[in-house]
């Protein structure tokens, strides 16, 4: 995703947890190496959700976090990455998923959580193109960086 607004209140937008809340109300996520990250709708099946739980494993604030997760019931963890970036007069969030199962489900999953990440993407643009929201998230960046 590319967006004209600052990387530090592209990077705010996703780990403040009051502004969070206004775009992806269903994670709850802890901001700290170690911390509990947990999501409770995650696609699984045609109208189903999942229940995703894990920890954030590194933290970079303003460029990167990784954490891993796994779907309740089920043995595989994947591991997340987030990045935020400058790219040329563009901000950047890139999210990469890893570390699925070599199984013959495998593609399927990996198409399911790359609509999901696509998805959570959307969201956000869409909440930072409502009035008022992208110049908002820019002053509440400014001020927690003080």
């Amino acid at each position: 995703m590319r967006t004209s607004i600052s990387t530090r209140a592209l990077w705010f937008a996703c780990w403040d947890a009051a502004i969070l809340s206004e775009w992806w109300p269903e994670l709850t996520i802890a901001k700290k190496v170690g911390g509990r990250i947990e999501v409770a709708e995650v696609p699984y099946k045609r109208k189903k959700y999942r229940h995703v739980s894990g920890r954030l494993l590194e933290l970079k604030p303003g460029e990167h976090a990784r954490f891993e997760w796994r779907t309740k019931g089920r043995d595989a963890t994947t591991t997340v990455d987030v990045y935020v970036s400058q790219s040329k007069k563009k901000s950047r969030l890139r999210i990469v998923e890893s570390g699925f199962t070599k199984d013959d489900y495998a593609a399927i999953e990996v198409e399911r959580m790359r609509d999901f990440w696509r998805d959570r993407a959307g969201d956000l643009q869409e909440w930072l193109e409502a009035p008022g929201n992208a110049e908002r998230l820019e002053a509440a960046a400014k001020a927690a960086a003080k």
